[in-house]
């Protein structure tokens, strides 16, 4: 007995011991820092300067609460007062509170920064409420935002009063609810996108500049590459140019800039030169602070809020510079309309067929290359898709001083006559290896051709002409469209569409005429009414899959599998256009029957087993007649 009571006693001490551990935990809140301390000019003991926070006001088992907004302002802080968990709590002026920590959740830290004071909510049939001042309402909505919010993020219970599905019938109680709902679901949002367990402040990032040389645009000026102001929320971003201008994307001369929006860098010159350019930004944000642990009210949790703001600025000086020394401006231009033209594959070679700069594919933007004075020729090796492909080399000279006499332009001429995309009906891929032909309309052969997986483009005369399909695509469906198409007096036609479709397919099952299940290892074949094969295979545990064009077939057994007889039936196969078949195809197959010769060897093994069956029965018949006496 004396055993069971000390150990009940070591169970009660266990069990408080947990319990205070537990309580201990429950105050350790995971959105407070408490390691931190808190700035020295509010590291006080609050006495009288914090009035009392009113009890809550409940009726018929919910919340319809109501608290006296509590607030004290100096030159720097403003200080707010809530409760963080929901629980009867009144404050006796005259003890004293002590508080530390720095809140690191940002969606506290949302709550509070757009809750009371920052906005003000219009509640239904307020004016029923004279009583509750415009004050009051805000600050009642912040406060069941703390609640729901801590509820929802850190599991923390409601004691007493569920707000979140417990919504009061009056309207006006619920409209309190309700506004408080959206507050926390939008603070909700900050957290799942921010929250990685440190303090939240916005980083003045430095504009990203991947390059600052300047390039020469239509030969007449210079422009930087686009530069993007930081997305984070600022109080100003300029931009200034000791030479030139900063421009916006349209243009437009400016200095000051939003987040977000990118500027560049403009001289109005081609020539050599250096510009500094200096950007200044500055922000400023409210930086959250909490104090929470208090002296003499353990059982409560209650949240003192400090916001500060806290300025941040910084200064940047970039350099953007062009040299325009030895360097030769190669373009490559539509012969008609004289715009650059990408996609073509240039490259510069001296006169002895050496390459003196590796081949290059041209942008929308000339080239620049810098050469020793000397002879050299400009070749294009490969034409961008649309332009026919200019065999002649532009033979140029430069100079002692690095330059040229003349511009460097490789003129592309454009394709004219018939542009083609042949395209897969189903996805709209463009399909490699269909051969189509092209006629005049009394069927004069213009061309044959095979599609690729790019535009084709072929030359024509005007006139009026056909194309149609006479081989598809591997395991397309043939087409019997043709489309009959003008090229007019100035060589040009509109351009052509022409789909084509997957076939289909169709089974074909090699059957045991018993069993009805699958033979492997036989040989068919679709064959065409003169023999040939269009499709051969051999069998296995499922149906073959065949893919052929519209037309009447045969289907044979080339060679039949081991202990099957050869079926020498011919099924005739009808596939139509699509590929498919009415119904799937089957062949039956009948096992061989196979005669067991009597041979000189086989009789001797038969008299001998008859005979072992003779003696066996003698055996049983002595064995019986023995028992019986």
């Amino acid at each position: 007995m004396k055993y069971i009571k000390n150990t009940l006693l070591l169970l009660v001490i266990v069990m408080f011991v947990f319990i205070v551990k537990v309580k201990a935990l429950s105050h350790s809140e995971p959105f407070v820092d408490t390691t931190k301390s808190a700035p020295s000019d509010f590291v006080k003991t609050f006495r009288t300067e914090i009035p009392k926070v009113a009890s809550p006001i409940y009726k018929n088992g919910l919340v319809t609460v109501y608290f006296e907004p509590k607030i004290k302002k100096d030159s720097v802080h403003h200080y707010y007062l809530y409760d963080i968990e929901e629980e009867e709590t009144e404050l006796d002026g005259n003890e004293e509170y002590r508080y530390k920590g720095e809140i690191v959740d940002p969606g506290i830290v949302y709550i509070i920064k757009n809750g009371y004071p920052a906005k003000n909510y219009t509640i239904t049939n307020s004016a029923a409420y004279p009583d509750k001042s415009v004050e009051m309402n805000n600050y009642t909505v912040t406060q069941l935002a703390l609640w729901i919010y801590n509820h929802e993020v850190w599991g923390k219970t409601f004691s007493k009063y569920d707000v979140v599905n417990n919504v009061p019938t009056n309207a006006f109680y619920a409209d309190l609810v309700n506004k408080a709902k959206a507050l926390s679901d939008a603070a909700k949002a900050v957290h799942d996108r921010e929250w990685n367990g440190s303090r939240i402040i916005p980083t003045m990032n430095e504009p990203v500049v991947s390059t600052t040389s300047l390039k020469v645009v239509n030969t007449n000026y210079l422009l930087s590459e686009v530069v993007e102001v930081p997305t984070v929320m600022l109080d100003s971003f300029t931009v200034t140019a000791d030479k030139g201008m900063v421009v916006d994307l349209d243009g437009n001369q400016k200095q000051s800039f939003a987040p977000g929006e990118k500027f560049r860098i403009r001289y109005n010159t081609p020539e050599s030169v250096s510009i500094k350019v200096t950007i200044k930004s500055s922000a400023s944000y409210d930086h959250v602070y909490a104090y929470n642990n208090y002296t003499n009210h353990d059982h409560m949790d209650l949240l003192l809020a400090v916001i500060q703001n806290e300025p941040q600025s910084f200064t940047k000086t970039l350099t953007f510079t062009y040299s325009n020394e030895n360097k030769i401006r190669v373009s490559n231009q539509n012969s008609i309309t004289g715009a650059e033209v990408a996609g073509t594959t240039l490259v510069i070679k001296d006169q002895a067929g050496n390459v003196i700069v590796s081949p290059w594919v041209t942008t929308l933007n000339p080239y620049e290359v810098v050469l020793d004075p000397g002879t050299y020729l400009l070749y294009e090796t490969i034409a961008t898709t649309g332009y026919k492909l200019n065999t002649t080399p532009i033979k140029f000279t430069v100079k002692s001083d690095g330059t040229i006499d003349e511009p460097l332009i490789m003129k592309n001429e454009p394709l004219k006559g018939l542009k083609l995309e042949y395209l897969d009906g189903t996805n709209g891929r463009m399909l490699p290896g269909a051969q189509l032909r092209i006629t005049l309309e009394d069927g004069t052969l213009i061309s044959n051709f095979t599609t690729t997986d790019q535009l084709t483009y072929i030359m024509l005369e005007p006139g009026t002409y056909k194309i149609f399909e006479m081989v598809p695509a591997p395991g397309y469906a043939k087409s019997k469209e043709t489309i009959t198409f003008v090229v007019d007096r100035n060589y040009i036609t509109p351009a052509l569409e022409m789909n084509s479709y997957p076939l289909k397919g169709f089974n074909v099952s090699l059957l045991d005429k018993d069993s009805k299940g699958f033979i492997p290892g036989a040989v068919l074949a679709l064959q065409r009414a003169d023999g040939t094969d269009v499709a051969r295979w051999e069998t296995t545990e499922e149906a073959y899959k065949a893919y052929v064009q519209a037309g009447t077939y045969y289907l044979v057994e080339i060679s039949a599998s081991e202990e099957y007889l050869l079926n020498e039936e011919k099924i005739e196969v009808v596939v139509d256009q699509y590929g498919q078949v009415e119904n799937d195809i089957v062949m039956y197959n009948e096992l061989a029957k196979i005669p067991v010769p009597i041979t000189g060897a086989t009789r001797t093994i038969l008299v001998f087993a008859c005979s072992l069956l003779l003696i066996g029965c003698g055996f049983i018949l002595l064995y019986k007649s023995r028992k019986q006496y």
